[in-house]
């Protein structure tokens, strides 16, 4: 039988060219050419993503190393905040500093996953759209990050009370107003931090995927780091400071924060929820921020405790926490995109059909993810240590030794290994499940980065005193081993900036 375009479209037949067969013998051919052409686009695909693994690591390397100064900001002002008397006096506030740094993680980062899978997808090259998808997101993002402003402090206070000291002096103990006071600077730093970098957020992906053609995957969540840590850490310094200076004589002064950003959180709900990008999001987004928080509360509560124990931990702690969330957030973005273009929901590509594998095969296997991942891992040691140097001066506290120079790098080597390959697993379980990895699994990793960078360095400096390394050795935050003209100069410009901005 000889069918004809004409007569396949006049009798509903799938054939598209003229084929002398049976019917039967059409459709079927016809049903493979489709399922050929469906895998060629699947291997062009999978072709350009092995082909882009060298300009990934370029694109990311940059962003990356600007992520470390952000990093190491935050590690300083930390080390220069924790014998301020607000910090003393108020110990919950340390505790607090993990799940405010992570809202990089449970937030923006989350936000710049989407929007780099909306950029990947073309759902940022109409104008309208793209407009309805800043102000969606925006408005989501301060409503989650405020909401989370109001929830961690609380858990920080548990935490505090759980690991309280018999022997805590009087100014120490908690009382309601110093409750509303950790309140209020949690609230104000988590939501004037999100402000920035959601902005800021929504500003690269739309400049990185329209004008210069670059997958915002491999830049944004770096970015959004190295801003995030010290724009989060300087505004829990300030806020904390200036709300505990009108603290005497304005007690209820932590209040009015606490009713705005109550409010801002309900405003901006709904207009996320009013918003066709974001409505699904605003009631579904919450379990991966909410467990994010539990664990990296927890990983504040392994942090306090031992800053009273090893003091130089504390400049180091932000370096090793970010660099490890912010490497497994490129990565966990990088494949949640890779799925949203290969496959449908609860269905994996055909080059990776098992969603957990050995620990070599994902890295010294075939697959990109694998050969980026490798990449990453071998990047992230000789990417701390000049930090590691250069807050060595600046402190005026840690000794490079041998030792401790070693101990770092297999730290957080150690951490950045198991933290990319938990999330080569679990974004592709998320995936398998029918959740979008994009909303669940970058605030769980980064949590778990936090987490198990807490747990890295506080085992290394436990090593490190068990073979008596100066550096585990110091207990006094306010003793400097050395002095260093250089340190000393930066340290005192340090004081006097926050002292002049400050009553």
């Amino acid at each position: 039988m000889l069918v004809t375009r004409e007569e396949s479209e006049k009798g509903g037949v799938i054939p598209v060219y003229t084929m002398e067969m049976d019917q039967k013998q059409c459709v079927y051919r016809i049903s493979i050419n489709d399922n050929e052409k469906e895998n060629q686009e699947k291997q062009a695909i999978i072709k350009k993503d092995e082909d882009d693994t060298k300009d990934a690591v370029k694109q990311i390397l940059l962003p990356v190393i600007l992520s470390g100064f952000g990093n190491m900001g935050a590690g300083i002002i930390l080390d220069t905040v924790q014998s301020w008397p607000v910090f003393k006096h108020i110990p919950q506030l340390i505790i607090l500093v993990p799940a405010l740094l992570g809202l990089k993680g449970n937030v923006e980062m989350t936000l710049s996953s989407r929007l780099g899978t909306a950029a990947n997808t073309g759902g940022l090259e109409d104008k309208q759209k793209r407009k309805q998808i800043v102000i969606g997101s925006i408005s989501l993002a301060q409503c989650q990050a405020s909401a989370i402003g109001l929830l961690t402090p609380l858990i920080a206070i548990g935490f505090g009370y759980i690991q309280k000291n018999k022997d805590e002096e009087e100014h120490q103990e908690l009382t309601v107003m110093k409750v509303l006071l950790v309140i209020a600077c949690a609230v104000i730093t988590s939501g004037l931090a999100d402000l920035l970098l959601s902005s800021l957020m929504c500003l690269i992906c739309i400049i990185s995927s329209t004008v210069f053609k670059i997958n915002s995957d491999n830049i944004s969540t770096p970015i959004a780091a190295s801003v995030g840590d010290l724009a989060t850490m300087g505004f829990l310094a300030l806020t904390s400071r200036l709300l505990y200076s009108g603290f005497e004589t304005v007690p209820w002064i932590s209040i009015l924060p606490i009713c705005v950003w109550s409010v801002i959180t309900v405003i901006t709900g709904i207009i996320a929820r009013r918003n066709d990008f974001t409505k699904k999001i605003v009631f579904t987004g919450w379990t991966p921020l909410v467990m994010s928080m539990l664990i990296q509360n927890t990983s504040g509560a392994v942090m306090e405790s031992f800053i009273r124990q090893f003091v130089v931990m504390a400049a180091f702690q932000p370096v090793i926490n970010g660099f490890g969330g912010n490497l497994v957030a490129i990565q966990s973005s990088r494949i949640a995109t890779h799925l949203h273009k290969t496959c449908k929901k609860k269905q994996l590509p055909d080059d990776h059909k098992n969603f957990c594998i050995l620990p070599w095969k994902l890295f010294f296997g075939q697959g990109s993810h694998g050969k980026l991942a490798l990449i990453l891992v071998l990047m992230a040691g000789p990417l701390q240590l000049p930090f590691v140097i250069i807050i060595r001066f600046i402190t005026q506290r840690a000794i490079l030794t041998p030792q401790f120079v070693v101990t770092y790098y297999v730290c957080c080597t150690l951490q950045v290994f198991i933290m990319l390959y938990i999330g080569y697993c679990f974004v592709h379980i998320l995936w398998r499940l029918g959740f979008n990895p994009d909303n669940s699994a970058i605030p769980i990793l980064t949590a778990l980065a936090d987490l198990l960078g807490s747990i890295f360095l506080a085992c290394g400096f436990l090593f490190l005193q068990a073979i008596n390394d100066p550096n585990a050795l110091i207990t006094d935050a306010t003793t400097s081993t050395t002095s260093n003209l250089i340190a000393t100069n930066v340290t005192e410009i340090m004081n006097t900036t926050i002292t002049t901005i400050l009553p």
